[in-house]
């Protein structure tokens, strides 16, 4: 039954394609909507020479959308090397060719369309060079060119809209942290705004980071701002033994931190295991073998 469904959809949606009249906006009208296999199915048949740039641009978007990668390449190809397409246009259509090899792990693709991209782009389309920078930046980073992503991406932070520019920080951010630059990483960890989708990542770096710095007071801080915030994102041994570490070194509540995360995972987790020895440690060096403590 699904099947006849299927098929039955399929066929009154070429006689609605037919009924159209196949015009190069009806394209555009369904991708705009959503309407992602409609608007292949209408270019399909609409005759190519009729095929405007916004309809070409329309159909690779849609084709893209649906998964077929190749098939939205070669649209973008189209409309990049179309005489009437604006220098946006061809930056755009470029930068997506670029970001489509990316998504294929083919980065060094990637990257030759993003510096294309970049040169198609006049100064006007700062916001589109902006992405070609950060494609550049994803691509070094994932052939561990650090540095190269580093620069790329603190260009992309000076030329990116003010509503785009955060995910750049946490990107710069990323990459400074593996070269070791924590400051540096830091600083851009916390530009993200605490109502932005990355913050529990940004607060995990930056509780990691901390935490590499020897900085207990700030490694405490972070994990237990985001255990009481975001208390789903910060149930892990990792979590307990970097608080219970900092906790020690506070005089803050080690043993409650301590008891929870013993109950909590189990004995083989390496973490739980860690802290076993650090709380062991602890105890000797401090004569509480039997593991009083007074809480803060």
């Amino acid at each position: 039954m699904k099947v006849q469904v299927v098929i039955i959809t399929f066929v009154c949606t070429l006689f609605a394609a037919a009924a159209y009249g196949e015009h190069p906006i009806d394209v555009a009208r369904a991708s705009a909507n959503g309407d992602y296999f409609d608007a292949l199915v209408i270019w399909n048949k609409l005759p190519k020479r009729r095929a405007t740039t916004e309809s070409i641009m329309a159909a690779a978007k849609s084709a893209w959308a649906l998964g077929l990668g190749e098939k939205a390449s070669e649209l973008y190809d189209f409309a990049a090397h179309r005489p009437d397409s604006s220098a946006r246009t061809r930056a755009l259509a470029t930068l997506s060719r670029g970001i489509i090899e990316f998504q294929e792990s083919n980065y060094q693709l990637a990257v030759l369309f993003a510096e294309r991209a970049i040169k198609e782009a006049d100064e006007k389309h700062s916001d589109m060079v902006a992405k070609a920078e950060v494609l550049l930046g994803d691509s070094e980073k994932e052939l561990d060119s650090l540095a190269g992503a580093e620069k790329h991406f603190l260009k992309a932070l000076k030329l990116a809209p003010h509503d785009e520019s955060y995910s750049v920080n946490f990107k710069l951010g990323e990459v400074q942290q593996r070269l070791g630059k924590l400051d540096e990483a830091a600083a851009n960890f916390k530009e993200i705004p605490l109502n932005h989708e990355l913050i529990v990542d940004a607060i995990k770096h930056l509780a990691t980071i901390a935490s590499e710095e020897k900085n207990y007071k700030e490694t405490f801080f972070w994990l237990k701002y985001g255990r009481e915030n975001y208390p789903e994102k910060f149930l892990s041994s990792w979590v307990d033994y970097a608080l219970f570490n900092a906790s020690i070194r506070l005089g803050k509540e080690s043993e409650k931190i301590f008891n929870a995360a013993v109950k909590r995972y189990p004995p083989s987790d390496p973490w739980l295991i860690l802290l076993n020895a650090e709380h062991e440690l602890h105890a000797w060096s401090s004569g509480t073998t039997n593991g009083d403590e007074e809480n803060s």
